[in-house]
């Protein structure tokens, strides 16, 4: 048998797609026409809607093999340059959207730059589209724009602010939530690269989970694990932290291993239980999960900070399981879960977790 490539230039079609692709209904068709063989009517009826006319002369023996030749030439000729004219056509269209575009944008930047208002409620809106915030109320619209900047240029929020724009507006959205969570997590993973303080890179860990980057966490926690003469505080730490990684990213074998190495460390912390917790319930162990959460509450975790973590669970968990767990938590405590029964239980601002 010849190679694929072969028999479509013998028969001027390998500008074709599938022509010289083994396995391919054009090809198959070709190496039948090269055995000589006659064929199928479906096989004649596929090059009769190719346009391959010629082609198809010759395969029903009506035309012999140089007139072929001349005719499937010419069809070849025709097809290449109307190939070529539309793709002119395609790169002067693309360079007529980019000169309309750019004539567009200069016009937009001449007319800013004498409209102050007009630029700076451009901006505005820019950066609204760019953090995914919708409507911003009048009272707080300044210092939200100011804060936007800040964020937008790099610039690190203080506590303050973070309480503020997450508390008093309706602007913290994950776009804004993911932004902060990365500056501090690059600063954070600067610090602790200058000063080896174990602390301030697990401290980087959470917020790299926060910017939706737990593949950075992992390599952290991976030179982490490699320290030696680390208390055992600083050993669950690290381990929870990991298994927190590990949960985002969906490996939850290995997160409950950390989170029970980390649990075994640090018996009086409450976050290994946390994350014990997120896992039992994610894989549909309510009772487990159930349990690891009180136990987290006797070791001091806050019944406010335990019910967003759920949230969390049930807005990441898969659907089977979140109808479950809606059914587990009201029947474990009918007024204290009693959100799950509203429509914006599993918003976008409340669904958080750092476990």
């Amino acid at each position: 048998m010849h190679l694929p490539s072969d028999v479509a230039r013998r028969y001027f079609v390998e500008d074709l797609p599938g022509a010289t692709v083994a396995g391919a209904r054009l090809q198959d068709v070709l190496q039948a026409i090269d055995d000589g063989g006659p064929l199928s009517v479906y096989a004649l009826a596929f090059l009769e809607k190719q346009g391959l006319v010629s082609l198809h002369a010759l395969a029903s023996g009506l035309i012999p093999s140089e007139d072929f030749r001349r005719a499937a030439a010419a069809e070849q000729n025709a097809r290449l340059s109307a190939a070529a004219q539309l793709a002119t056509a395609a790169t002067d269209a693309a360079e007529k959207r980019a000169a309309d575009s750019a004539a567009a944008s200069s016009r937009l930047f001449a007319e800013l730059e004498s409209d102050p208002v007009r630029r700076r409620r451009h901006e505005a809106q820019q950066l609204f589209q760019r953090f995914g915030i919708g409507y911003v109320d009048a009272a707080v619209y300044g210092p939200v724009i100011t804060l936007l900047k800040s964020l937008a240029g790099g610039q690190r929020f203080s506590p303050e602010e973070v309480i503020w724009l997450s508390t008093e507006t309706e602007c913290w959205t994950p776009e804004v939530r993911a932004a902060h969570h990365r500056l501090e997590a690059l600063a954070l993973t600067e610090e602790w690269k200058a000063t080896d303080d174990p602390w301030t890179a697990i401290n980087a860990c959470s917020h790299w989970r926060n910017a939706e980057a737990p593949e950075e966490a992992l390599g952290i926690t991976t030179t982490l694990l490699e320290l030696t003469g680390l208390s055992s505080k600083l050993q669950s730490a690290v381990r929870t932290t990991r298994g927190g990684a590990m949960r985002d990213l969906g490996r939850l074998k290995e997160a409950s291993d950390l989170g029970y190495e980390a649990h075994l460390l640090r018996q009086t912390d409450f976050h290994p239980c946390t994350l014990l917790g997120a896992i039992s319930m994610t894989e549909g162990d309510f009772d487990a999960g159930h349990d690891w959460y009180a136990k987290a509450e006797e070791l001091g975790a806050e019944p406010h900070a335990v019910d967003q973590e759920i949230r969390g669970v049930l807005h990441r968990c898969l659907p089977e399981i979140r109808d479950a767990l809606r059914e587990s938590l009201l029947a474990r405590d009918p007024q204290r879960f009693a959100w799950v029964r509203s429509p914006n239980q599993l918003s976008r601002r409340n669904s958080s977790s750092t476990m």
